[in-house]
């Protein structure tokens, strides 16, 4: 099962289901001592980030950690994503590019310190942690930080070649496919948890996930097409798969 929302219950908690703090975004849940051996879900969105908070003791061990930044992400150096007035047991498993430290009275949620994401934002460009979040776009150039990562571009606003929608996917209309093009950085694919794709569709809406092979779509990788470490990828998406005249793609990177 599920306890999630904000607020407070005065009762202990026993959980080996999912407890997710928060409703419709980063929140608090506090209760009295509180034993999970299941999931603790976490969403951080901007300078605020889901904490579970016990008036008592706190045992987490064994119980497994899960993280989604939404909103703004990750703007700050670190979150304290759960407390109480002991903590007893760690995390058996943190997402991969991110870390857990302890206290002995709280877990404290931060960016991995060597994930590549981590390490293109703040040492090759010099972001602050105030803007090196993936949904950022410090410099204005319409494309966020997590986009840019994947097309190799600047993204610190005080760099003179900030710019980076030249860079931007591009798409060519022949006699029978939308031809869909980017850049996709051998660096971003050693990012844990990073998925970049296309996706098509008739409105702006609702969209379909490219997948090579499947209702016509190709999908062409060409290894350092653009550069040495930056692959060129080319999504052909049959025209006959629009509905009416419109056919759109996008790209779209989850992290």
């Amino acid at each position: 099962g599920i306890l999630a929302g904000t607020g407070s219950l005065a009762a202990a908690v026993t959980a080996a289901g999912t407890i997710a703090p928060g409703s419709s975004g980063a929140g608090t849940f506090t209760a009295g001592a509180v034993t999970l051996t299941g999931t603790l879900a976490v969403e951080i969105n901007g300078g605020t980030g889901d904490k579970l908070v016990s008036t008592g003791a706190l045992d987490l061990t064994g119980a497994t950690l899960t993280v989604a930044p939404i909103g703004a992400g990750f703007t700050l150096p670190s979150y304290v994503i759960a407390q109480g007035t002991t903590l007893t047991g760690t995390f058996a498993n943190v997402p991969s590019g991110y870390v857990v430290t302890y206290s002995g009275t709280q877990a404290t949620l931060a960016v991995g310190s060597a994930a590549p994401y981590t390490t293109w934002a703040t040492t090759t460009h010099g972001l602050s942690a105030g803007n090196s979040g993936p949904t950022l776009d410090p410099d204005n150039d319409g494309l966020k930080n997590g986009v840019e990562f994947v097309l190799g571009g600047q993204p610190n606003p005080a760099n003179a070649n900030a710019n980076s929608t030249a860079l931007a996917p591009t798409t060519v209309l022949n006699a029978t496919n939308l031809v869909f093009t980017y850049r996709r950085t051998d660096l971003s694919q050693t990012q844990p948890g990073l998925v970049s794709s296309v996706e098509y569709g008739s409105n702006l809406t609702g969209w379909t996930t490219a997948v090579n092979g499947t209702a016509g779509v190709v999908i062409t990788i060409t290894n350092d097409g653009f550069a040495v470490g930056v692959d060129k990828v080319e999504v052909s998406i049959p025209r006959s798969l629009a509905i009416g005249s419109a056919l759109f793609a996008h790209l779209k990177v989850l992290q």
